[in-house]
């Protein structure tokens, strides 16, 4: 952080929130499948992103994520490289 800054970690607090709404969407669906009918599955795939219906703002958030981490340390990969050759 030191080398980077406080905007550098802005990508790794958006995957720790991500994770932490996966864990809790989880744990919620989880405990309403054990107190609802098992017909209902198809809808609790589709809630939980294993039938994709639209676009995916998860999948768009952690591909912004991964975007920012890549250009944060894309100049310390090419500093590097040069000290290399």
């Amino acid at each position: 952080m030191m080398y980077f800054g406080d905007e550098a970690t802005r990508p790794y607090r958006i995957l720790s929130v991500m994770h932490s709404q996966i864990l809790i969407a989880a744990a919620l669906l989880r405990s309403e499948l054990r107190q609802n009918d098992k017909s209902d599955i198809d809808e609790h795939k589709i809630a939980i992103g294993l039938r994709p219906v639209g676009t995916d703002p998860f999948m768009e958030r952690i591909d912004q994520a991964i975007a920012e981490i890549a250009e944060t340390y894309r100049s310390v990969i090419h500093e590097e490289k040069r000290h290399n050759e």
